[in-house]
């Protein structure tokens, strides 16, 4: 709800450009971690941004989409996180 209406505010472009610094910021303090403290702070921090690139998205395809092709491009966008989990599942058994 709060990057929702973060990017009322600011914009679902802005929003997303932030929750992409944010996700990478963190991903590279998280990498250079010695304390498991630290660590689960900087995946706390990798959550809000990714949070924020989820919630702005669909408005941005929503908004670069044809009106006849907005069903089709929000349908491939929602299968994101079922098509990584099963790709990590397939991938990762390797």
């Amino acid at each position: 709800m709060l990057t929702g209406m973060a990017g009322g505010r600011i914009g679902a472009r802005n929003l997303l450009l932030t929750g992409l610094l944010i996700l990478g910021l963190a991903s590279l303090v998280g990498a250079g971690t010695v304390g498991g403290g630290m660590l689960l702070a900087m995946r706390v921090v990798e959550g809000v941004g990714f949070a924020a690139i989820v919630s702005a998205a669909p408005k941005l395809i929503f908004d670069a989409a044809a009106p006849k092709d907005r069903d089709l491009a929000l349908g491939i966008w929602s299968t994101y996180i079922s098509a990584g989990m099963a790709i990590a599942m397939v991938v990762t058994s390797f």
